[in-house]
Parts: structure tokens; C-alpha cells; sequence
């Protein structure tokens, strides 16, 4: 309806302001997590390309957070968004970002906390979208976890995800 439109717009040209004001924003970890609630902000008023065009940059200031902890769980959040967008491709790059910055965490513990969530993201979209190099990318680094425990637990994340989807 017209009304519909009307609101719309009128969220569309606030999350524009946002964007506007979230680019000043000093902190890479503020920043970061206000592009990602602006990025899902979008997606849920249908503005999905909008969406996905934001989450780069999100996932970019996100990786240059210094403290491991922090930068997980700003780059699990990035999830929600990249779930609502509900295009296989453009989450499939996505999703790929992310697998390529939890690489990049130091600590094994968060590095399995993003790994975790990217998987279960990938079961949940993987009904329509099967990627054998996303899993494999994901397997690759989980590898590179030092700690049994944490490796474990990422490479168990992964093969429930796989099986989910089947």
C-alpha cells in the first residue's frame, strides 16, 4: 500500500543518516557492530541489496578490532543479516568473508566461536545452497586450531551442519 511505501522511504532515508553517522564513528568495534545492525535494519524493510552492500565494510572494520574476543563476537553477529538477505550467492561470499577473518583470530577459542556460527548459518541456507568449498574453507581453518579442544568442537560444528543439510 501507499502507505507501506511511505514508511518505507521514510526508514530507508533514516538508515541513510545511519550509515552517514556510523561512518564517523571512530571505535572499529563500534562501528562495525552499527553497520551490521544498520545492514539487518535494511534487510528487514526488504532493502536486501542495501543489506549485503554493507556487510563488507562490516566485516572489514571488524577484523581490525585488536582484541580477539571483541572481533568474535562482532563478526558472529554479521550472521543475522547475511540469513535475512536470503540470496545464496551473495551469502555465500559472505559467509566465505567471514571464514577468511576468523582465520585471522589468534585465539583457538574465538576462532571456534566464528567458525561455529558460520556453520550453523551455512546449514541453515544450506537447504538451498550446497558449497563444498565454504565447508572445505571452513575445515581448512578449523585445522589451523592449535588446541584439540577447540579444533574438536569447530571441525564437530562443521560435519552437524554438513549432515543438516545432507
Amino acid at each position: 500500500s501507499y502507505a507501506e511505501l511511505g514508511k518505507t522511504m521514510k526508514d530507508s532515508e533514516l538508515l541513510s543518516d545511519a550509515i552517514e553517522t556510523a561512518a564517523r564513528i571512530v571505535s572499529d568495534h563500534f562501528k562495525a557492530s552499527a553497520l551490521i545492525d544498520i545492514a539487518e535494519s535494511y534487510a528487514e524493510i526488504g532493502d536486501k541489496e542495501k543489506a549485503s552492500s554493507l556487510l563488507p565494510d562490516a566485516i572489514k572494520t571488524a577484523e581490525r578490532i585488536s582484541y580477539d574476543s571483541a572481533k568474535a563476537i562482532v563478526l558472529r553477529s554479521t550472521v543475522r543479516p547475511i540469513a535475512r538477505i536470503k540470496d545464496k550467492e551473495k551469502a555465500r561470499l559472505l559467509l566465505s568473508d567471514l571464514i577468511k577473518a576468523a582465520e585471522r583470530i589468534n585465539k583457538d577459542a574465538d576462532k571456534s566461536y566464528v567458525l561455529s556460527v558460520i556453520t550453523e548459518s551455512y546449514a541453515e541456507l544450506g537447504k538451498t545452497m550446497k558449497d563444498s568449498e565454504l565447508l572445505s574453507d571452513a575445515i581448512e581453518t578449523a585445522a589451523r586450531i592449535v588446541s584439540d579442544h577447540f579444533k574438536a568442537s569447530a571441525l564437530i560444528d562443521i560435519a552437524e551442519s554438513y549432515a543438516e543439510i545432507g
